[in-house]
């Protein structure tokens, strides 16, 4: 914005020297305009327009000093699916990412199809994510979002505790916990959205590399959190076209005649999925990680991996938190 206020400065002074009133209209209003919108960016970041405009924020250079303990930990679409398939909970953080991928109709298509599932979805905005104040609203109404779904984050940052799953799609910045708790890092003291206390965060994204700060964000190496690589657009077709596959079945696996009833009943199972009604640990993709978080119901467990046995098709998943 602080660029726009430059060129546009220099067009009205051209317009001086030519004596061209309209290049002096033009670069009044388009100067006034960058300036507020400077302002609004620097507000949201908590940061004074003296710093934005002169700090090296962003280089690189005056990263945090504490370092970022664990590792990114990939995902792929199709456990995602399963994974949103069996929320309750699901919020949304648009970012500037989603912009570049031109994903706001996929990230839509995936979400209707939560809603029809009966999950609630919500969009989480942040006043700074993407180009300018309102680039993530303008694409998602573009995409057809229904306004009432979509909030800022003083609206929203109280319900991400209660979210089972945050999709972060192409944001980065926004989302960096350390700008709460690391008073060396760039970012200390901007307002964030909190996706780090929902219980399952995933994250697309292209690669690996950091946001506009130059620093690496905590969040992607969270053990609640997983990423999930790729063009945005690909990535949520992917996850949508397996989440469209799902089917639950509930089961009281405390009565051993109906989990032999249901295990006759079906010829081949995909994804075995272990739900003890909260959904607090990543994926586990192994038998050993499904016994591990079984819940209290250990007989039945046992029992319908037994009784299933070869039917299981692909692998077991475990999106239940330990009891």
């Amino acid at each position: 914005m602080s660029v726009n206020f430059c060129k546009s400065s220099v067009v009205a002074f051209e317009g001086f020297v030519l004596n061209n009133a309209a290049m002096i209209i033009a670069g009044t209003v388009v100067g006034s305009a960058g300036t507020l919108l400077t302002q609004l960016m620097a507000k949201a970041m908590n940061r004074s327009l003296a710093n934005v405009l002169f700090s090296d924020f962003g280089s690189g250079g005056g990263g945090s000093t504490t370092e970022v303990k664990g590792s990114m930990k990939p995902i792929e679409a199709s456990d995602v699916g399963v994974m949103m398939a069996f929320a309750s909970k699901v919020i949304v953080v648009p970012g500037y990412g989603m912009a570049v991928a031109q994903a706001q109709h996929k990230v839509w298509e995936m979400c209707q199809l939560l809603i029809d599932r009966g999950v609630t979805v919500k969009f989480a905005i942040h006043p700074v994510a993407g180009r300018m104040p309102g680039h993530m609203n303008v694409l998602l109404a573009e995409a057809g979002v229904p306004y009432d779904l979509i909030s800022d984050l003083d609206e929203i940052n109280a319900e991400f505790e209660t979210a089972d799953v945050a999709l972060i799609i192409g944001a980065n910045d926004v989302v960096n916990p350390v700008a709460r708790t690391d008073k060396s890092s760039p970012i200390y003291g901007m307002p964030i959205l909190n996706a780090d206390k929902a219980k399952n965060v995933i994250v697309i994204k292209r690669g690996q590399g950091a946001g506009f700060s130059g620093i690496e964000n905590a969040l992607f190496f969270l053990d609640n959190t997983r990423m999930l690589y790729g063009d945005g657009q690909k990535a949520d077709r992917a996850a949508a076209d397996r989440l469209g596959d799902v089917e639950v079945a509930h089961l009281d696996l405390a009565d051993l005649a109906r989990v032999r009833a249901f295990a006759d009943s079906v010829e081949t199972v995909d994804v075995l999925v272990n739900n003890a009604g909260v959904m607090g640990l990543p994926l586990t993709r192994t038998a050993d990680g499904f016994e591990a978080h079984m819940g209290t119901n250990h007989l039945g467990h046992f029992a319908l991996t037994c009784l299933l046995g070869s039917k299981i098709k692909d692998r077991v998943v475990s999106v239940a938190s330990a009891m």
